[in-house]
């Protein structure tokens, strides 16, 4: 709760649940609002997706491997889960 009200602040970290910053980039920062524990990785790739069309996530802001594909945005968002995960940004459920 505290890492996504920190991304909402537009804070260049996050607090993880260990209470050490994380940095994010901006479209880790976007990623990190919409992980609320009720999106599934196919939901949160669907997501980017969107919001890469959007604009809301700049296509500069992901690395270049991962942006055209679906499959290269899942595997943006696989690597991500597993970003936060190490960095204590996820709670158990």
């Amino acid at each position: 709760v505290v890492a996504r009200q920190d991304a909402l602040d537009r804070q260049p970290w996050v607090t993880s649940l260990q209470h050490n910053p994380v940095l994010l980039g901006s479209a880790l920062r976007q990623l990190a609002l919409a992980m609320d524990g009720a999106r599934t990785a196919h939901d949160l790739t669907a997501w980017t997706q969107s919001a890469l069309a959007d604009g809301h996530i700049r296509a500069e802001d992901i690395k270049p491997q991962d942006r055209s594909t679906s499959e290269s945005i899942s595997a943006f968002v696989e690597r991500a889960i597993a970003y936060f995960a190490k960095r204590a940004l996820l709670a158990p459920v």
